[in-house]
Formats: structure tokens, C-alpha cells, sequence
């Protein structure tokens, strides 16, 4: 499949600066309640050095987010993850 084909390639680079408050709200409002985004100690416990973002919010931070009147029927934006308009 084309997600097989993709498989340990680098689809897109970029940086900036994302704060874990962000981080920490967005996984809050999606319902994702892992220690590892929100507790330093646990963080450290479990062999980070301190702050660990949920991978699914990277995506929002580089694909962006869609208005609601922009999303297609099945309820994606149809962005790819290689783009980073």
C-alpha cells in the first residue's frame, strides 16, 4: 500500500516551538489522559528526561487545523502529512 511505501522515510521536516500547555490541552480536550503528557515525575519514573507531546498532536502542529465547513464527508481535511502549508 502507499502508507507500506512510506514506511521509514521522512515526509516532511519543520520546527518552531510548541509549549506543553498546548500539548497538555489538546490531549485534555481529545481525552487522552496519559501521565506522560502531564506529570514530570512520572515522566522522568519511566526514563524521559521531562516533557513528552503526544504524538497525535504533532500532526495538528504541522498539518494545522481545518475549519469545520472545510472537512470533507468523512470528517478529515484531506491534508497530507508531507505538506506543511
Amino acid at each position: 500500500s502507499e502508507s507500506a511505501a512510506r514506511t521509514g522515510t521522512v515526509a516532511a521536516r519543520g520546527s518552531g516551538e510548541v509549549h506543553r500547555l498546548q500539548w497538555q490541552r489538546w490531549a485534555a480536550a481529545v481525552g487522552d489522559h496519559n501521565p506522560l503528557w502531564f506529570d514530570s515525575d512520572y515522566e522522568r519514573a519511566n526514563g524521559y528526561d521531562d516533557a513528552i507531546c503526544p504524538p497525535l498532536f504533532l500532526q495538528y502542529v504541522v498539518l494545522g487545523v481545518t475549519s469545520l465547513d472545510g472537512l470533507r464527508p468523512d470528517g478529515s481535511s484531506g491534508a497530507m502529512s508531507g505538506s506543511l502549508a
